[in-house]
Parts: structure tokens; C-alpha cells; sequence
């Protein structure tokens, strides 16, 4: 081998290690490498994102509110709530945060509670029309709905799922709800049981895109 091929060695034994290692990393049935390989492309991206100083968050223009063990403590040490100091809580609970929070200035409020998703038992359903009422007066309030895990695996799910587009039913809220804006709160679990992407919207049928919570409220609150 000459000299101007000896220059070139490293770049060709680079060449064949990384057609290798894609050729090793690609999914298939019995593939034993590929899991090996995304792990390691995950180790790599979280190393690059600490490299780089991280996500910035802008945290004086978002509120999180938790419902906690605080939050149950109080309920049951006041005479007014004790009986209903228990999940799912009335919605008259959450009318009332929606009203406090609005008082408060906020400009959009997303609910990341799937317990709207059916009514609520029949001692308390005239409530569910009380906080449908209450979020319509404020006006942006958006509710936190999902896809059903049916079908996820299946050749078919993922092949839509490279589209941008989910087959799978779409849970709504129950009825007093639908006029309400929705966003979806599926996540896409990695490998190693993280969260590092997800799709700002899916398209379901391919007619109408469906924006996730987080950007759903962004929106509301006309955020950037």
C-alpha cells in the first residue's frame, strides 16, 4: 500500500466501524445488538445536552400546582371539606382553583388530570357542569386527555407512528366537558425508562393535528 492509502487508512477503518455499528443497530426481529446500540446513542445524547448547559427554562412565566400530602391533609383538618377529603375530589374543587388562579393573573390554566375523562358519580354530576360553566366563563382552560394503548407494537402502529399519525382511539372528556380545549399527555418512554422527545402534535386520521398539553396551554396563554 502506498503512502497516500496508508493516509487514508483511518478514514476508511472509521468508515467501515460506523457502517458496522448501523448496520448493528438496526431493528430487527432477533437482532441482538440493537438495544446495545440506542442505549448507547442515548448515553451520548444526555452527555451532549449536559455538555451543553442543559434546557433553559424560563420559570417565572409557568406555575406548577400539585394536588399532595398537604393537599389532603388540609382538606381533611377542615370541617367545611373533611367528608370529601379523598380522589377523585368534586369538581367544584376545581372550579374554585380555576376561579383562585384567574385571580391570580394566570392566563391559561392546563389541567393535568385524566379524572374528567368520565363523569363524575351521580351524588356529584350537576357539579360537572358547574366547572364546565366555570372554565368556559374564564376561557382557556384545557384538559388533559390520551390515546388508549391499544395496538402499540403492532408493525402498523409504528409505521403510522414514523408519520405522525396515531390509529388509536382517542379518549375524550366526558360530555360536559367537550366544548373545553384538549391536549394529549401520552408519553414515549426510552429504553432506560426516560423522557427525552415527544411530538408537539399527532394527527389523528390524518385530518386534524392534536397538540400536547404543555403546548396547548403554551398556546392559550399565547406563549411562545
Amino acid at each position: 500500500m502506498n503512502r497516500r492509502g496508508l493516509s487514508n487508512l483511518p478514514l476508511i477503518v472509521l468508515t467501515i466501524l460506523a457502517i458496522g455499528l448501523g448496520i448493528l443497530g438496526i431493528r430487527f426481529s432477533g437482532n441482538p445488538f440493537a438495544e446495545f446500540i440506542e442505549r448507547l446513542e442515548l448515553a451520548t445524547y444526555d452527555a451532549r445536552v449536559r455538555w451543553q448547559g442543559g434546557v433553559p427554562f424560563a420559570g417565572d412565566t409557568i406555575t406548577v400546582v400539585t394536588i399532595d400530602d398537604e393537599t389532603m391533609a388540609r382538606l381533611a383538618d377542615d370541617p367545611r371539606t373533611r367528608d370529601e377529603a379523598k380522589w377523585p375530589f368534586p369538581n367544584r374543587f376545581h372550579a374554585q382553583v380555576i376561579q383562585r388562579l384567574h385571580g391570580l393573573g394566570a392566563r391559561a390554566i392546563g389541567f393535568d388530570l385524566l379524572s374528567f375523562a368520565n363523569p363524575s358519580r351521580s351524588l356529584y354530576q350537576f357539579e360537572d357542569q358547574e366547572l364546565a360553566s366555570t372554565a368556559a366563563n374564564f376561557g382557556n382552560v384545557i384538559l388533559a386527555c390520551k390515546f388508549a394503548n391499544l395496538g402499540v407494537g403492532t408493525l402498523e402502529y409504528q409505521q403510522q407512528k414514523e408519520k405522525g399519525v396515531i390509529w388509536q382511539p382517542w379518549i375524550m372528556p366526558a360530555a360536559p366537558f367537550r366544548t373545553l380545549p384538549t391536549g394529549y399527555v401520552n408519553v414515549n418512554l426510552d429504553p432506560d425508562g426516560s423522557v427525552r422527545k415527544f411530538l408537539p402534535d399527532f394527527k389523528r386520521l390524518s385530518l386534524f393535528p392534536i397538540k400536547c398539553l404543555a403546548g396547548e396551554t403554551l398556546r392559550q396563554a399565547d406563549l411562545p
